[in-house]
């Protein structure tokens, strides 16, 4: 550290506009304007802040290191059109397929003026997170209204969950210098809470799975390491502890879900999500639950190299069918469906509807952003970074999202 430039001392008095200006991105993250389409007041303020943050910054500090992400969302943005013009897609679609590609560099463009300036004022995302999903509870926009109101599952997943995952994930960053054990026993508890109330399962995989990692790391240090060395041993090890760790987690929770001890609703959708192909396997629960994960597959199959165009994905209705004829589905999930009148379209992850939608070439782009954010993971790993809580399970989040969600706003 001795040779690293002066931003990015300990020692440096804070720069009190910038650790406002980010808490101010974390706050309005859930607060929507609809400018064409669906955007967080928190864009509107991070995008308007980038000519701001550049002023007067020397860019060769990470100049280089943004080559590779550039080089992926060109070629994600190539993809769009290439898919859009080969299938006579609408103009709309296309704007807002192009949109993701470069709000995503925008992003990145922000966070990286940021890091410069003074990496330590990332710490108020976790803090204005806090304050985001208060809001989005007590004060819904669009569409989350009914979702936060419904006083059912819907109301778990979107008001409730977030709450608790907030405040459970900020008070681990902030202890995490403290004690490590203590700020994974944070995320684990907040997993249990989480596993109690009848959440969304995936959110307490992934803070037991950051809580995991964490651990890790602290047992490096047990054993007179100063922090984690990205040896090919290393990481077989970090990889066989998550292994262990996902798997006692399944067993667990199968357990647990059978004798009704994570309540009714849970013990009645590990019935319901039993009887696919794949039986009470993580593959099994996870197809079971979202068959249009699998109906991208299929989709993809059918039309491998140019995609069917943006926002294409939500309209496959054959796909999604065929799926559940070859799976196997939950039938409250299909109920639920001819109730709301929804289509029945595919996708349900951010790498498969990326590139049914819009070509291997986005596809390939998408890979590269995402090498990009494992090396930054990797790197917050060796270093140990005060951030290395957040990072970690903002990384865990978004590789779930990668194979099991759909794009959206927290995704960007």
């Amino acid at each position: 550290m001795a040779n690293a430039p002066a931003s990015f001392s300990m020692k440096k008095q804070f720069s009190r506009p910038l650790f406002f200006l980010v808490l101010a991105v974390g706050a309005t993250s859930r607060y929507d304007l609809t400018i064409v389409a669906r955007i967080p007041l928190s864009e509107i303020i991070a995008f308007c802040s980038i000519p701001w943050l550049y002023r007067g910054l020397n860019l060769s500090v990470f100049g280089k290191r943004m080559i590779p992400v550039i080089l992926g969302l060109v070629l994600w943005a190539l993809g769009v059109a290439v898919s859009d013009f080969m299938v006579g897609n609408r103009m709309d679609l296309f704007i807002r397929g192009l949109m993701k590609p470069v709000f995503i560099g925008l992003w990145a463009i922000f966070i990286c003026g940021v890091i410069v300036k003074d990496y330590r004022a990332l710490l108020m995302l976790p803090i204005g997170s806090v304050f985001a999903v208060l809001q989005n509870y007590f004060i819904p926009q669009g569409w989350t209204i009914e979702k936060v109101q419904s006083g059912g599952y819907e109301s778990l997943a979107y008001g409730i969950g977030p709450i608790i995952t907030a405040i459970f994930s900020c008070t681990a960053v902030f202890i995490y210098r403290k004690s490590k054990l203590i700020s994974a026993g944070c995320l684990l508890a907040s997993a249990v809470v989480m596993g109690v109330i009848g959440a969304p399962r995936s959110a307490s995989a992934i803070l037991i799975l950051s809580a995991s990692v964490i651990i890790y790391m602290w047992w490096t240090q047990e054993l007179g390491r100063r922090a984690v060395r990205l040896t090919f041993k290393n990481l077989a090890v970090l990889s066989v502890f998550v292994a262990v760790t996902l798997t006692a987690t399944f067993y667990t929770y199968l357990f647990t879900a059978e004798m009704g001890l994570l309540g009714a609703r849970q013990q009645q959708k590990l019935v319901e999500q039993s009887d696919s192909i794949f039986g009470k396997t993580p593959l099994g629960l996870v197809l079971e639950g979202r068959p249009q994960v699998f109906g991208a597959v299929l989709a993809i199959i059918d039309k491998p190299i140019t995609g069917y165009g943006s926002w294409t994905a939500w309209q496959m209705t054959d796909y999604f069918y065929e799926a559940t004829k070859i799976v196997g589905t939950d039938a409250a999930l299909l109920n639920k469906l001819v109730q709301s009148g929804a289509p029945a379209g595919v996708g349900h992850s951010v790498i498969l509807t990326t590139w049914l939608e819009n070509s291997i070439l986005a596809m390939l782009g998408l890979l590269i952003v995402g090498f990009c954010c494992v090396r930054a993971v990797l790197a917050t790993l060796e270093r140990d970074s005060v951030l290395a809580p957040y990072i970690i399970l903002l990384a865990v989040s978004l590789g779930w999202k990668f194979f099991f969600s759909p794009f959206n706003v927290p995704t960007r």
